[in-house]
């Protein structure tokens, strides 16, 4: 565990010879690379072998890793407005209204492809019955791959109706990709 200043304090191992954990502390160090509120990154380690219930230990690794934490309400607003929310919210809109050409121009090529040709009528028509009236962009997510998953909920027959829109960001702006 870290403190707020990124200092070591107290740390466990999990072995069998321990019956599962052991926690300790005193003998950990950070090497901070990355130390902020959304990621942290660097190197974690003791310096020398130490004793345990007659088992010697001694560890030096790197890392990196998000830290996951609830939006605030200013981060969430900001963040369904955003230019990927928008790209998705014009998306569903195209969906509801049946309009296959814009469905089509919110999609990467891939995702298109499916929607061309003779058959791409019906796949629309499957995606707007999925598609409840009320669908909206309820929260976005990133991803390390630099997609931002678009979560989106509407509501049918008394249940919350949900699926996910991987965005993809293009030289021609946020567009729907592939899942």
């Amino acid at each position: 565990m870290l403190d707020k200043d990124g200092e070591a304090i107290s740390g466990s191992i999990f072995a069998k010879e321990f019956d599962g954990q052991v926690s300790v502390t005193g003998m950990h160090a950070f090497e901070r690379e990355r130390f902020e509120h959304a990621a942290i990154s660097g190197r974690m380690y003791v310096d020398a072998p130490h004793e345990f219930r007659n088992v010697t230990f001694q560890y030096d690794l790197r890392f990196s890793a998000p830290i996951p934490r609830a939006m605030t309400a200013a981060e969430r607003a900001a963040a369904l407005t955003s230019p990927p929310a928008r790209a998705a919210t014009a998306y569903i809109a195209a969906v509801r209204r049946s309009d296959l050409a814009a469905v089509q121009a919110g999609m990467t090529a891939d995702a298109a492809a499916a929607f061309r040709g003779p058959d791409g009528a019906a796949g629309l028509a499957g995606l707007r019955g999925d598609m409840p009236a009320d669908a909206a962009v309820v929260e976005l997510e990133p991803q390390t791959d630099g997609s931002i998953l678009a979560k989106i909920e509407g509501h049918r027959d008394g249940i919350v109706v949900g699926t996910t829109l991987r965005m993809i960001e293009t030289p021609d702006g946020w567009k729907v990709g592939k899942p």
